[in-house]
């Protein structure tokens, strides 16, 4: 027989065990996560002098940039318009990046990625930018790609790449969402997964 306090421990121990296959079968913080990735910006023409934004979003602003209009993508980047830099930093961090094509991509500073004008090489956000530190505690799930449409052949509204880490598993092997920009079209060149909660 047992006693009091041993019994009082057995049912502990049971109800731990229990807790642990509960929070085990639903995924305990089983919401999707951010993965950091290398986004690389392929195009099949050359790069003109265009301007590319790549933006990080939350879930909560997801709806608010998927709805642009091609007037919204032109005033974000009008000169005259404030959101394009709120949208790139963050209390002082970087929360974007901006592709230029330039004449010499070695004089652009660290927030730029520059490719070279008339190129077709690959303009690359990579996973170990300091963007992603600012996407990860910002809680980050998405990041957007906007071109200035009124550069021939650009997209016209924004691209929302899915960071969740379900959405590339099995998808990408090494790391790298690579997202294809022929003229007047943007895609990826491997398709996430569709969304599921886990």
């Amino acid at each position: 027989m047992m006693g009091k306090e041993e019994e009082m421990m057995q049912r502990t121990t049971y109800m731990t065990l229990l807790l642990a296959l509960v929070l085990q079968m639903v995924g305990c913080g089983g919401a999707p996560r951010m993965g950091t990735y290398n986004i690389a910006i392929t195009t099949s023409s050359p790069w003109p002098a265009c301007e590319t934004d790549i933006i990080g979003i939350g879930e909560s602003e997801l709806a608010d940039w998927s709805s642009m209009t091609t007037s919204d993508v032109d005033a974000y980047f009008s000169p005259t318009s404030p959101r394009r830099e709120s949208e790139l930093v963050f209390d002082d961090k970087p929360n974007g990046r901006r592709i230029k094509a330039v004449d010499d991509p070695s004089k652009e500073g660290d927030d730029i990625i520059a490719v070279q004008s008339g190129s077709t090489e690959t303009a690359t956000l990579p996973k170990s930018d300091e963007v992603w530190a600012t996407w990860k505690d910002r809680r980050v799930m998405y990041a957007v790609v906007l071109t200035n449409r009124k550069i021939a052949g650009a997209p016209a509204l924004p691209f929302i790449i899915p960071l969740a880490t379900n959405r590339w598993s099995g998808v990408i092997d090494d790391k790298t969402i690579e997202v294809r920009m022929p003229p007047g079209d943007i895609k990826f060149a491997r398709n996430p997964k569709e969304p599921s909660d886990k």
